[in-house]
């Protein structure tokens, strides 16, 4: 019976983990970018057309362990060792946000439907939901973006305590 696996990688991206290892690779929604991210800090944006790199964004002070790509696809989150979730405008060098409250490593970052609310997932046992309403317009200075402190997310038409949130 031949083997139905591909025996050989039909593309390489040269650099995706520059000097160290990738721990992310994340398709945008449309598939026309993916993006990387690993242990040299940097997170990187790729054409999936070409292999060829579109954009690297630098501002990570430890590894980089995750990587998503907004519904819409002109953010990214990224999140990893120094406990920080950052919020990455596409077209900018530089992170919009920045939102404390890990107390360990960042490991896995999504954003849900809607893009307003961002959850992140920690070493330190913890799922934190951020309410990212109102950081667009906040974002144009790039400093810490305080009003992103996690926290109960209130929906005042929803009168039962618990609820199952879809991402």
């Amino acid at each position: 019976m031949p083997s139905v696996l591909p025996r050989h990688a039909a593309a390489t991206l040269v650099e995706a983990g520059g000097r160290g290892s990738v721990a992310t690779v994340r398709f945008n929604n449309e598939g026309r970018y993916l993006v990387s991210g690993g242990s040299d800090r940097r997170l990187r944006l790729w054409s999936a057309a070409s292999g060829g790199l579109a954009k690297a964004y630098v501002g990570h002070t430890a590894g980089i362990n995750d990587a998503s790509f907004s519904g819409a696809n002109d953010r990214i989150a990224s999140g990893g060792g120094e406990r920080l979730v950052y919020v990455w405008d596409v077209s900018r060098d530089e992170p919009t946000a920045k939102l404390r409250g890990h107390q360990d490593a960042v490991s896995a970052v999504q954003f849900t439907a809607g893009d307003n609310v961002l959850v992140s997932g920690s070493h330190d046992a913890t799922v934190k939901f951020w309410d990212l309403r109102g950081l667009r317009s906040a974002a144009r200075s790039t400093t810490h973006f305080n009003k992103g402190r996690p926290g109960t997310i209130k929906y005042p038409h929803i009168k039962k305590r618990t609820f199952t949130l879809n991402l």
